[in-house]
């Protein structure tokens, strides 16, 4: 028998809680994940939802299979589903050092499409990290963005509502809004030395990776920039990749590289790293992480005898280093979201919590992601107005200080 190649579509973006539990038994757990499958032409699909946990860093071995299923659902009537789960112990020992969860999610479409997706979750407890219900697995909320998991961290995440929703622009860098799965036809199971089959047939899981292997020995990816003019001066300091949203490649195969989510968690994310106290102008100034990248294979198995493979490539241990870089497109400048900066020295400082996004940041086998760095208490940016009078600094897209959509920063003359 053989399969029409097919194509479907799944539209997923974070969401917090207010929907149908996804299991009679845990009613009231709060989201995980939630999206919609529809075809190429826009109709709902019908089919199977699953996530799972993964190690960080590397840790996957070749034939092994170190997932853990977390959640998994069907779709309703109009291709939408959700995934809900506890703080479980599983989820617990599935984080890294600095609290994220990466999490995979499988779609298998019931005419036979498939792909995968990722992502890194945080869990925000009810009333804040230092509460006394901080430690309930029930009580609190999955957060995608680290500018969202830094407003939990200062407590300003209060209200745990069914309408709280982390940034819909900042989520959108976490999760691809469509996700294009194909058929990848009919195939029996023969590749030795792989993983084995699932114990039942009709079963649709993935059960680890076939081949794990690191890309390079660090390759340096943009995670800030300061944008300087005449007479202004500046810093920047990074001590943490927690505080940046690394996108996935993921491809399946015969086909090309495509964003298939995003990570914030690696080994070993802790360094102090400073830029010169006094950056010189008029500069576009760049600072990478050095970092090291994974490329994984996956196996994945549909109803009966079906199986499918696809690929992902990702960063997932920081080695050191801010090497700077001078040059390339600057920030540009929307005259609504003008900051004034005084002259003889005033400065200004990024609010915690506002975040840049750099585009083609992660130039790795092919694949061409971004990276969307927040400032905190582990990332530092400063300019300093050496001029005279009153000079502005112009975000790009959107206000410097208020508002939490991703904007770079231009220094005006």
């Amino acid at each position: 028998m053989s399969f029409k190649r097919a194509a479907f579509v799944v539209a997923a973006t974070v969401g917090l809680m207010g929907s149908p539990a996804v299991r009679a038994e845990v009613p009231t757990a709060p989201t995980l994940w939630e999206g919609r499958i529809v075809a190429a032409d826009g109709l709902p699909l019908k089919g199977e939802i699953v996530a799972y946990a993964r190690p960080a860093g590397m840790g996957l071995d070749e034939g092994s299979a170190p997932l853990r299923e977390i959640a998994r659902t069907r779709t309703d009537g109009s291709g939408r589903y959700m995934l809900r789960s506890l703080h479980t112990d599983l989820l617990r020992a599935a984080e890294d050092q600095n609290g994220w969860t990466n999490v995979m999610v499988a779609a298998f479409g019931d005419d036979g499409s498939f792909n995968l997706a990722f992502d890194s979750l945080a869990w925000a407890p009810a009333g804040g990290f230092h509460a006394q219900t901080a430690d309930d697995p029930a009580k609190g909320r999955w957060v995608t963005t680290p500018a969202e998991r830094l407003a939990a961290e200062q407590g300003e995440i209060r209200a745990l509502s069914a309408d709280a929703k982390e940034d819909p622009a900042e989520v959108a860098n976490e999760h691809p809004s469509v996700l294009v799965l194909r058929n990848q036809g009919e195939r029996g199971f023969s590749a030795q030395g792989s993983i084995p089959k699932p114990d039942k047939p009709a079963d649709r899981n993935c059960l680890g990776v076939t081949k794990a292997e690191q890309v390079g020995d660090g390759i340096n990816t943009k995670v800030g920039e300061v944008h300087l003019e005449r007479d202004w001066t500046g810093n920047f300091s990074y001590s943490s990749t927690r505080s940046s949203s690394f996108q996935v490649g993921v491809r399946q195969g015969g086909q090309g590289w495509g964003v298939g989510g995003s990570t914030s968690s690696m080994q070993q994310s802790e360094f102090e790293n400073h830029s010169a106290p006094e950056l010189e102008s008029p500069r576009l100034w760049n600072f990478s992480a050095n970092l090291r990248y994974g490329h994984y294979w996956w196996r994945c198995y549909g109803a009966g005898a079906r199986w499918y493979d696809a690929e992902s490539v990702q960063p997932y241990t920081w080695i050191g280093g801010l090497p700077p870089s001078v040059g390339g497109p600057e920030p540009g400048c929307n005259p609504s979201h003008r900051a004034p900066v005084q002259g003889n020295g005033g400065y200004a400082v990024r609010t915690a919590g506002r975040s840049s996004t750099y585009e083609a940041a992660i130039q790795v086998l092919g694949f061409s992601g971004s990276v969307t760095t927040t400032n905190g208490d582990k990332v530092r940016t400063v300019w300093v107005n050496k001029a005279p009078g009153t000079r502005s600094l112009c975000g790009e897209v959107a206000d410097i200080a208020q508002g939490n959509r991703p904007t770079r920063i231009r220094a005006l003359p």
